[in-house]
Order: C-alpha cells, then structure tokens, then sequence
C-alpha cells in the first residue's frame, strides 16, 4: 500500500517535531483492503457540492453550505470509482441527509450548520444527489438526520448482509460526515479506506488535517489509482 498521508502534506503545514512524533510514534500504520469492498457515497447532495464555482462564490450564490469547484473535482473522480465498481459487480452504496418540518428544532446539528433553513438553488432541489452520481434503480439510498451514515439508519446491517469487509468512503465533508462515517465504519470492524481525490471540505485546512488524523487513527487515506489497482485484483 501506499505511503501514509503526511508524506503527501505540502510543507509547512506541520512542524518538524510534528513529523518526528507521527513517525516515531507508529502512527499510522497501514490495514489495507480486505477481500470484498463496497463504495459509500457520502451526502454527495447539490447542498454540499454547490456550484461550479470557488466556495466564495458558491457562497455568494445563495448557497451558504455549497463546496464548489473542489466539490466537483472530486464528484468526477467519485465518478469514475463508481462506474469502475459497477464494472466489477462492487457494491455502490449512497447516504443523503434529509429532514422534515417536525425534526428541525431537534436537529441541533443542522442548527450550527445551517446559515439558513435551507440554501436555495436554482432548478435542482439541494438534497437531491447530483445528477452524475446519480444511484442505479437497485442501489442502496439511505436517508440520515446525523453526520454519520450508520447513525440511525440500517447500514451495517445492508454491509453485513452482503458480506462486505471493506468500505470505500467517498463524498462530503471531510471533516464533517466524511469523518463521522470513517469513526463508525472503523468501529464496526471494517477496513476502512477513505479515497483521497474522492473527499471535499469548504474549509482547505481542516480537510487536510482531518485526511492526516484519519489516516493516522481510523482508516487509510489511499489514492483513486491505488483503489483501482485494488479493485482489479478482485
């Protein structure tokens, strides 16, 4: 497998002592991919991704919670491992956050996220996932109130029908659901394995440090060619 995500740091981002002690430390070791994965698809919602546009701009578009263009570069390369599992008879899973009227006054998540009740988007309904990663009429589509997709919805269950010992965590954010869905997935006993051109964050910082921290404690940070390598040994 691949070297570990702080070698791939830009410089300057962590002290030298910071290295030394993740070095040192034997942090960060390498699980690898087991024997039978799965793709999750993580909230990859017009909310989340925004416009074709930077995160200001999104922003400024009315759309206070949108990625933009870094959302996008990664949506095509979430594509890509998509249309390269499906190839393969890999399963391709998606989460999505959804709530109703009665749930918002409990929902003190969505209250420190949301700048509005709900962004407004032109011609798309935001909580829809966006047209090109649009799920198959047999895949799996589960709806979430909670950052991370095994919180309050059957997909352990689904994982553990289907014999499945590797999650292939894609979509949005990093150091938002992204996170909480690698926390779980690792919790529960699977190979975890986030695929780093595959994850976006509105906030350029914490996305890398979120990357480093997962790497280092709950799952892998791997490359899409590396996946792709991995996928066609199966």
């Amino acid at each position: 497998m691949s070297e570990m995500y702080v070698d791939r740091i830009p410089e300057g981002l962590l002290t030298p002592r910071d290295i030394e002690v993740i070095k040192k430390s034997g942090w960060g070791k390498r699980r690898g991919f087991g024997k039978k994965p799965a793709v999750l698809v993580v909230d990859a919602q017009y909310t989340f991704v925004g416009v074709r546009k930077d995160t200001l701009a999104s922003i400024e578009s009315g759309n206070s919670m949108g990625i933009g263009g870094e959302a996008w570069l990664a949506v095509d390369r979430i594509a890509e491992l998509i249309a390269f599992a499906r190839q393969r008879n890999i399963p391709v899973l998606y989460c999505r956050v959804t709530r109703s009227e009665g749930e918002k006054p409990y929902n003190w998540g969505m209250f420190k996220r949301f700048k509005t009740n709900m962004p407004e988007l032109d011609g798309v309904n935001g909580l829809d996932i966006v047209t090109e990663l649009a799920p198959l009429p047999n895949e799996i589509v589960l709806e979430k109130q909670f950052p991370s997709a095994f919180y309050g919805t059957p997909l352990h269950s689904y994982l553990t029908s289907m014999g499945i010992d590797t999650l292939l965590i894609t979509g949005f954010v990093t150091s938002g659901c992204v996170r909480a869905t690698v926390n779980d997935s690792c919790q529960n006993g699977f190979r975890t394995i986030i695929v780093e051109e595959g994850v976006a964050d509105r906030f350029t910082l914490p996305h890398i440090m979120e990357l480093l921290t997962m790497d280092l404690k709950y799952g892998d940070v791997v490359p899409l060619p590396e996946v792709k390598a991995y996928m066609e040994t199966l």
